[in-house]
């Protein structure tokens, strides 16, 4: 079974990004960003929620070194999920997101590493396009490779 985990987020920085080094010279960056959730329900305010985030290496520096509190940012990475045990023997996990692009809208410059290949400023928020998703060939997909559910069958979801 083929999995996808990628996160987009447009949101504004409660602090500014906390940079550690650690023992074998590797960068981290933590900070929170804070997201609009829209209601459901009409005239009622929307919420907010505040999603713990942490860069590596140069992305890391970067953003310790453009973005700050307040800045309003665009990013892409992964959903991660750590567990840990309490000292009364309790499980507890945590998720946050790993960051792999990301860019300062307002309050200071573009940050990106890896691929450079962010969407331009107008486009976030725009509607996507198919041409916004170019994965490439799965593994080990051959010429033949489809998802076919018959010729009058419905699509089974």
């Amino acid at each position: 079974m083929a999995s996808f985990n990628r996160i987009v987020l447009v949101g504004s920085l409660t602090e500014d990004p906390e940079i550690r080094v650690t023992n074998g010279g590797i960068s981290m960056s933590r900070f929170t960003l804070a997201v609009d959730r829209p209601t459901r329900v009409m005239g009622e305010a929307s919420a907010s929620d505040f999603i713990q985030v942490t860069a590596w290496r140069e992305l890391a520096e970067e953003i310790q070194q453009s973005a700050k509190k307040g800045s309003l940012a665009y990013l892409e990475g992964s959903i991660k999920t750590d567990s840990f045990e309490t000292p009364q023997g309790e499980k507890r996990y945590t998720t946050k997101v790993e960051a792999n692009r990301f860019k300062v809208l307002t309050g200071g410059g573009a940050v990106s590493a890896g691929q450079s290949d962010l969407p331009p400023l107008e486009a976030v928020g725009a509607p996507l396009k198919d041409s916004d998703f170019d994965f490439g060939e799965p593994a080990g997909s051959g010429q033949n490779d489809s998802l076919s559910f018959g010729e009058t069958e419905e699509i089974p979801f």
